[in-house]
């Protein structure tokens, strides 16, 4: 068991890691809006593009939580020093997920041979011919769907408390984009098109691979996946529990990353434009917090299972604190955010909507409390308050949605108002249960918290080969 003193200089080093990786994240999503406004010089395939791209991101949803699943047993499995255990679930969860992966690309083959999905999404062809827009549409299918098996790697590092790498990854693929766009080659609209298809599978899945090979070689060699470790009973454990947190991811998926189809449906492609404005704006607060909760969950996790609750608590506390203070400062940004979009976007730079602004502030502010408990909630696998609050979210959904339109004649900013209303049952419930925990002290573990019995192996921390 890490000391004290151990533990948190591993969190301090995550979190100061993640910091300076998403400063320079930072620099980057304020530098990739105006240069995609300028790659593309018309808003209609710009919106095009942000909304092919958001919606096969769903995808990555879709992986029924074995990332997730994994995370916290592979961690278990690494603080007891498990070997054989930690080699059987790393490989039966890339088994499982490959399954999914292959899966997933079938159906979605048999799905655009079916449905014409330029038509579906109302495109103009006299910019851009069918052909290319389907072309690009399949180019990032694929992509996705490799990515979806690959992104693994990121619950491994996660279980083994290097979450800041998973952020420059991320920071990577986002560079090598802005590379593209920043180069802005002298061609068809058609073929920029088709360049940025092809960038964006690249930029997303060489990272991943490079970050497999260093992990696996020098962090968890005797873990490496191999079909000969895959176990049905390690298969059974992880699916169950990612089967919990596949089902918050799919709740949420409907809830909040519907965005930006929903104000394509029911008012204008070009407002998407609009709305990724505001967004990377206001969410650029909720990803800051982000930074604090995230390196801690293996952390809650490790705690959680040593029985360490009065430390639990005590971080409970300061994220519930540092959430109030970072909704301020969500409200308090509405104020200059006129002139922080003129200097941001320049020419290209349009005049704040009250509506919209308050919208964002609120749903920032929800996302900050809402965070605030599910890490622990998620950390210990207690996820039935996000389960039934989430999925009260999803049934209010289209409902809110028609509403706040017809409140507010129709304006883009009504479907933030809906997602506002659809998590605040989540963010407040989730923050009383989990104080309740705590107080009563039924904050504890269970032999058979999964639904089934690992066998756990334990061997030396050299034989692991890792920590």
């Amino acid at each position: 068991m890490p000391e004290k003193s151990q533990l948190n200089g591993v969190i301090r080093r995550n979190v100061f890691a993640s910091f300076a990786i998403k400063g320079v994240a930072l620099v980057v999503a304020f530098l990739s809006t105006p240069a995609y406004i300028r790659y593309f010089d018309n808003d209609s395939v710009l919106g095009f593009w942000f909304t092919v791209v958001a919606v096969l991101n769903w995808l990555l949803f879709f992986d029924f939580g074995i990332g997730n699943g994994l995370r916290n047993h592979l961690g278990r499995a690494i603080v007891n020093k498990n070997a054989i255990t930690a080699k059987r679930l790393v490989s039966s969860a890339y088994f499982v997920m490959g399954l999914i992966a292959l899966g997933t690309f079938v159906v979605g083959v048999l799905v655009f041979s079916i449905i014409d999905v330029v038509e579906m999404m109302s495109v103009d062809t006299s910019i851009v011919s069918r052909d290319v827009w389907f072309q690009v549409v399949l180019i990032v299918f694929g992509g996705v769907i490799l990515h979806l098996w690959l992104k693994l790697i990121s619950s491994v590092l996660n279980a083994l408390q290097k979450t800041a790498l998973p952020s420059l990854v991320t920071l990577i693929s986002n560079l090598l984009i802005l590379i593209v766009l920043v180069w802005k080659p002298e061609i068809s609209i058609a073929e920029k098109l088709v360049l940025l298809a092809a960038t964006q599978v690249a930029s997303i899945n060489v990272p991943l691979v490079v970050i497999s090979l260093i992990v696996f070689k020098r962090y968890l060699p005797n873990a490496t996946p191999s079909i000969k470790y895959v176990g049905k009973n390690e298969s059974k454990v992880v699916i169950y529990l990612g089967g919990a947190f596949f089902f918050i991811q799919l709740m949420l998926l409907f809830i909040s990353s519907t965005n930006e189809l929903l104000i394509t449906a029911f008012c204008n492609t070009a407002d998407v434009v609009y709305y990724s404005v505001y967004y990377r704006l206001f969410y650029l607060i909720v990803t800051m917090f982000g930074l604090f909760v995230q390196p801690l969950w293996s952390a809650l996790n490790y705690q959680y299972h040593s029985g360490n609750y009065d430390w639990m608590k005590k971080v409970h506390n300061r994220f519930v604190m540092a959430a109030s203070v970072a909704s301020i400062l969500s409200f308090l940004l509405v104020i200059p955010l006129q002139t922080i979009i003129d200097i941001w976007l320049g020419s290209s730079s349009f005049g704040v909507e009250a509506c919209a602004a308050l919208a964002f502030a609120s749903l920032a502010s929800t996302m900050l409390f809402v965070n605030s408990s599910t890490c622990i909630a998620n950390a210990t696998s207690k996820l039935k308050p996000q389960i039934v609050t989430l999925a009260i979210g999803v049934l209010l959904r289209i409902p809110l949605c028609m509403l706040m339109l017809s409140l507010l004649g129709g304006h883009w900013a009504s479907i933030v108002w809906s997602n506002v209303l659809c998590l605040l049952p989540c963010a407040i419930i989730q923050l009383v249960a989990t104080k309740k925990e705590f107080k009563t002290g039924i904050l504890k573990p269970t032999n058979r918290e999964d639904g089934f019995r690992l066998e756990e192996n334990k061997t030396s921390n050299q034989e692991i080969g890792c920590l």
